[in-house]
């Protein structure tokens, strides 16, 4: 085989492997580029926010697009049998594909194959807060990766803002390491509108009552 196409062929391979694992953000080769947000919260309950760009040379490389949406599809059947909330939808721009994937789940190690694929250390700890660590095994474009909880108490990130611990490049850091304290549970949307409910209400009293009194 000519080496121009040895060359094509590890390619084609590397990218497909982008692909397949995109949302465990295990990439291969210098392809893609991800922005995650991962926040922890109690009960060892998880969410994750995770957006893979590629360009159209990508997408082409791995068999376009319906190839690559079959497998996502086969991936969300196989985390949903595991219990694992998992959807995802695509969007166009500026020339790029890119997929927009949420998960959700419980259990640290339910996280660590969804996500990273088994790459990550995640673990709570005898103080009670939780120890994170992850060290990507390839390079990617780019890898912006965004850690929330309670409280950051140690990390290595580029920036702390809040209660968020940011990479703005892990691949460039070399690796992701953090403690940090349970994030507060968030309500569903019905039951954040019920309390705005009852706190409108005696507002609206209170608002009726001491209303100015219009001369006649």
């Amino acid at each position: 085989m000519k080496p121009h196409k040895i060359i094509w062929a590890q390619w084609s391979k590397v990218l497909w492997a982008v692909v397949i694992t995109a949302i465990s953000l295990l990439l291969t080769g210098c392809v893609g580029v991800i922005e995650a947000d991962i926040t922890l919260y109690s009960g060892e309950k998880w969410k994750a926010k995770i957006d893979l760009t590629l360009t159209q040379q990508d997408v082409s490389m791995a068999g376009g697009e319906p190839a690559i949406e079959a497998e996502l599809q086969r991936q969300a059947a196989q985390l949903r049998q595991q219990g694992v909330r998992y959807s995802w939808r695509k969007e166009q721009t500026e020339g790029n594909v890119v997929y927009h994937f949420s998960v959700e789940g419980q259990g640290w190690a339910a996280l660590n194959q969804a996500v990273f694929n088994n790459q990550a250390q995640i673990q709570s700890t005898e103080e009670g807060h939780i120890y994170f660590s992850y060290t990507p095994l390839f390079a990617a474009r780019a890898f912006t990766l965004r850690l929330r909880g309670g409280k950051i108490l140690t990390s290595n990130a580029d920036e702390v803002r809040g209660n968020t611990a940011i990479w703005y490049n892990v691949i460039s850091t070399g690796y992701a390491e953090a403690t940090l304290t349970e994030a507060a549970p968030s309500l569903p949307p019905c039951l954040g509108s019920v309390g705005l409910i009852f706190l409108l209400i005696p507002l609206s009293m209170f608002a009726i009552r001491h209303r100015p009194k219009v001369l006649e």
